[in-house]
């Protein structure tokens, strides 16, 4: 029996590549995700439905001060370009306000660490690998050999490997990889195509693009999705030929509203 899509044995012990099978499974569960957030969000705007927009400062929302935490913003700000770069720090904030939403309870330094680092494998250090291997699984190595150097132990490594190569995955469990895994990829998913931001308020959402513009983003991350190669049967591969450039092309979180003059 094969282990999940994008988990730590799937992608070192099946070369995180996608049978016939599970292109299925993850189309279905990218059909499936765009149907409950287009649901979600006409939900949120009925009087009668009980969900709250997520309104707090981003004074509440904070990551610790720990070496890792230093060592692993000096590598990302190292491989990243500045929207690249960005893009990581708002998944790390989208992340932690949907997990305050859903009232989890968070390793704050393993959301922080996995977040901006999750995007390694399309950095300009490591973009070149993409044609031999999944950029999740080249980002969630290098992230799991950093956190190993800093002397973390081999169980929480691999949340970090988990949270990051599981982050292309429209659905994650967080009963089974965590509830930072869940918020990784919803936080990187929400800023790259705004899915699940209408659990935010419009003063959230500006404070975050205040800290962290997106200028230039959009560019950046097409680019990195449709420009380049991406090796067969990988689940960027599979993305890229399922119309991701019309959808990040419409993400709502561009729209002026959201955004100041300089961003």
């Amino acid at each position: 029996m094969r282990p999940d899509i994008g988990n730590y044995d799937w992608c070192e012990n099946h070369q995180a590549k996608l049978t016939p099978k599970e292109k299925f499974a993850m189309i279905k569960m990218l059909i499936q995700s765009q149907l409950k957030d287009t649901l979600g969000s006409v939900l949120f705007r009925m009087p009668l439905f009980p969900g709250k927009k997520i309104d707090v400062s981003l004074d509440e929302i904070r990551y610790p001060e720990t070496h890792t935490v230093r060592m692993a913003e000096e590598y990302a700000k190292e491989c990243c370009s500045e929207p690249l770069l960005y893009h990581c720090y708002r998944t790390y904030f989208w992340g932690a306000l949907l997990g305050k939403s859903y009232g989890f309870k968070v390793d704050e330094e393993l959301l922080f660490v996995s977040s901006i680092l999750h995007d390694l494998g399309i950095s300009s250090k490591h973009i070149h690998k993409t044609g031999q291997c999944c950029f999740a699984t080249t980002g969630a190595r290098e992230a799991y050999q950093l956190v190993t150097n800093m002397g973390w132990h081999p169980d929480r490594a691999k949340k970090v490997y988990e949270s990051i190569s599981l982050h292309l995955n429209p659905v994650i469990n967080e009963q089974v990889y965590g509830p930072e895994a869940r918020l990784v990829g919803e936080g990187a998913t929400m800023d790259v195509l705004g899915a699940k931001s209408h659990r935010l308020s419009a003063a959230a959402i500006q404070a975050v693009h205040a800290k962290y513009a997106r200028s230039g983003f959009t560019e950046d991350i097409l680019h990195s999705i449709t420009g380049v190669e991406h090796a067969l049967d990988t689940r960027p591969k599979l993305l890229s030929s399922m119309g991701f450039g019309i959808l990040a092309r419409r993400n709502p979180l561009d729209r002026t509203e959201f955004n100041s003059p300089e961003t």
